[in-house]
């Protein structure tokens, strides 16, 4: 299994629209919303 953590910038009523999206790739099987600043570490 492979993790990967994707960054995507979209603005604040296409959030819904861009996890589908994501969730619609294959392979994809979780998508997360983070908001404000956030790490990676």
């Amino acid at each position: 299994m492979v993790t990967a953590i994707v960054l995507v910038t979209t603005e604040r009523e296409r959030v819904k629209e861009a996890a589908r999206a994501m969730l619609g790739i294959d392979g994809v099987t979780e998508a997360y919303s983070v908001t404000g600043p956030y790490e990676t570490w």
